[in-house]
């Protein structure tokens, strides 16, 4: 049986593949040639960090 990947690794997995996905899409468009994948998952996660602390607050986000 398969152990399950720990949750922050599993965050972190999900992440890559939004920003692989985000990053193709802006390759075949032409858009941000500048954009890496490590800047585009290191905006992911602040932005999903503040949403976390926006909704729950400090001590549960």
């Amino acid at each position: 049986m398969k152990t399950p990947l720990p949750p922050v690794l599993r965050a972190a997995s999900y992440r890559r593949a939004v920003a692989c996905a985000w990053l193709t899409l802006c390759e075949r468009q032409h858009r941000y040639p500048h954009l890496t994948l490590d800047a585009l998952e290191s905006a992911i996660a602040t932005e999903l960090e503040g949403f976390y602390l926006r909704q729950h607050g400090e001590e549960k986000g």
